[in-house]
């Protein structure tokens, strides 16, 4: 396949778009570094439970965050405003990587609104509005229509607990898992599972580049 090299990012003639998803403390950050150092492009795409992360976000996003904290406890403590900025965070983020993918770039989503609907279901499903409402359908169908396939981090690394989702992470974990197997059941979305509980980091690039190569 026909491939040009621009400032280490790979840019393909057909750009490709990939969620990586699985619960907090799962191996998603430091896979995607090591995806990074490949030359890959990574984009975050949901805001962060951890504060420092969300320096990853894109300037519209960090003005729609505005320094809240968006984690479990504050979307059952506020859920109004802190899914208003989670989801129009959400909407700018894949659309950056989308527009990264339309210029021919291979394009790593971490986390994605598969997050989201796992993050609004631990918390009782908050009521939306109307306009947020339609805004997360529109981000879900837009996913479903530019995603390529989806890598799956399956189970947290055993020690690691993350702050914002104490206790519930293999609820997440489990949430997400069940979510990508029925999109690659109804919608035939590919997707990859890896466990960095067994596995090398290495590896784990090295089975994601063999699965890539076979997205089309």
């Amino acid at each position: 396949m026909f491939l040009v090299y621009y400032d280490m990012i790979k840019i393909d003639i057909k750009g490709k778009l990939y969620a990586v998803e699985g619960g907090s403390g799962s191996g998603k950050n430091t896979l995607l570094e090591a995806l990074a150092e490949k030359g890959y492009k990574i984009i975050r795409g949901i805001p962060s439970q951890n504060p420092p992360e969300n320096s990853l976000l894109n300037q519209e996003s960090q003005e729609i965050l505005d320094g809240a904290r968006i984690n479990i406890h504050t979307m059952k403590a506020d859920p109004l405003d802190i899914f208003n900025r989670y989801i129009k965070i959400m909407e700018s983020q894949q659309k950056e990587a989308v527009d990264l993918k339309k210029k021919g770039m291979k394009v790593f989503l971490n986390r994605s609104v598969i997050s989201f609907f796992a993050h609004y279901s631990l918390v009782g499903g908050a009521k939306l509005n109307e306009e947020l409402r339609k805004l997360t359908e529109k981000i879900y169908n837009d996913f479903l229509r530019e995603i390529n396939g989806i890598i799956v981090m399956e189970k947290p690394i055993k020690g690691v607990a993350k702050e914002g989702i104490a206790g519930l992470q293999n609820e997440e974990s489990e949430f997400i898992n069940k979510t990508v197997e029925e999109l690659n059941k109804d919608k035939n979305i590919l997707y990859l599972i890896l466990n960095a509980n067994t596995m090398l980091v290495s590896d784990e690039v090295s089975r994601i580049e063999k699965f890539i190569d076979g997205c089309f």
